[in-house]
């Protein structure tokens, strides 16, 4: 038997600690067999693992016939990624622990994976919006240990708006989310990644927008009052959760803010924290957001949405000025608050 052996290195907290593992570039035709070692790994953050997911899946998806087993011991990452289903949903161990077999603990939301088109289908006219509104709240309590106040409706918001960009916009199969909480260092992180076409398919609809490359079209996307519904068809949404551009505007800004804020869409990666960005090449079919809030921070800035808001709405008005958008705007809007690293 022909067998490859792909190991996960000590401390998976980053997407760049998956790629070096090799996994999204191996080529699997000669092989008949995948060997996941996690012996050697200890830990893991939810982007990272949520990015490793779908590069097993995208490999399984290509190579259907090549068998994956599973060496494992008792650490506590295998302990914790066999807990909140990560085994199940890359269908590594017949043994795992099953999606949504388990509900939320004290410090984490397990993977929870929605079918896109199973909720399209169900919505009965009722806005997606709404859907996900009350599921969004469940999880920012989880995540926040509150039912009210600032940081509980910041996260509630966050959670929603990233939801509705996947289920809304994404045109795939499947939504994935899972969320962290850290009491020590009191931070939570989101997670919600998408098997569908990516940003930038999405924003080449928007007739406001000219871009050539997929990092314009992130970096587009990220600016205020941009969507991926074109004009004519807002006019038509409900009046409430009609999409006005302002969802991965305002939670980017929130979580560069406060934390981290990462996207990676169709081969592009891009970081923005504390007044820095971030860029990298990291191939991903679908798109990914992940954001990560310091709670105690989060929670001394008051009316953070309401005054991002008021600014983007002054700022949306000198964009849509300069018709049509391009990646250079989009860029020299990001430069004046996240220097590049």
């Amino acid at each position: 038997m022909r067998r490859i052996r792909l190991t996960l290195p000590k401390n998976l907290t980053s997407v760049r600690a998956v790629y070096e593992t090799g996994i999204a570039t191996t080529d699997l035709s000669p092989y008949d067999q995948v060997v996941l070692d996690t012996t050697k790994c200890a830990f893991s953050e939810p982007f990272p693992l949520a990015y490793l997911s779908f590069q097993i899946r995208e490999l399984q998806k290509k190579h259907p016939s090549v068998a994956w087993v599973l060496d494992r011991s008792s650490n506590r990452f295998s302990v914790y990624a066999d807990r909140i289903g990560f085994f199940d949903y890359t269908n590594i161990s017949p043994w795992a622990t099953k999606v949504g077999s388990s509900g939320p603990t004290e410090n984490y939301v397990p993977l929870e994976v929605w079918s896109i088109p199973e909720v399209k289908a169900r919505t009965d006219g009722t806005p997606i919006g709404a859907l996900v509104d009350e599921r969004s709240e469940q999880l920012a309590s989880v995540l926040t240990r509150k039912h009210t106040g600032q940081v509980f409706e910041t996260l509630q918001y966050a959670i929603r708006e990233i939801f509705r960009n996947a289920l809304e916009h994404s045109n795939g199969s499947n939504a994935v989310f899972l969320g962290q909480f850290w009491p020590k260092k009191n931070e939570a992180e989101i997670v919600v990644a998408d098997d569908g076409v990516g940003v930038a398919e999405n924003i080449y609809d928007n007739e406001f927008v000219d871009v050539a490359n997929n990092l314009g079209a992130i970096k587009v996307a990220l600016m205020p009052g941009i969507s991926g519904v074109s004009r004519a068809d807002r006019v038509n949404q409900d009046t409430i959760w009609r999409n006005s551009g302002f969802g991965l505007y305002v939670v980017s800004r929130l979580a560069a803010r406060f934390g981290r804020f990462c996207i990676v869409s169709n081969g592009d990666y891009l970081e923005l924290t504390r007044g820095k960005q971030t860029h990298r090449k990291y191939p991903l079919s679908g798109t990914a957001v992940g954001i990560r809030i310091v709670i105690d921070e989060a929670s001394r800035s008051s009316d953070f949405i309401r005054r991002t808001i008021e600014e983007g709405e002054r700022t949306r008005s000198e964009i849509v000025g300069q018709h049509p958008i391009n990646a250079s705007q989009a860029s020299k809007m990001l430069l004046s608050d996240f220097k590049k690293i």
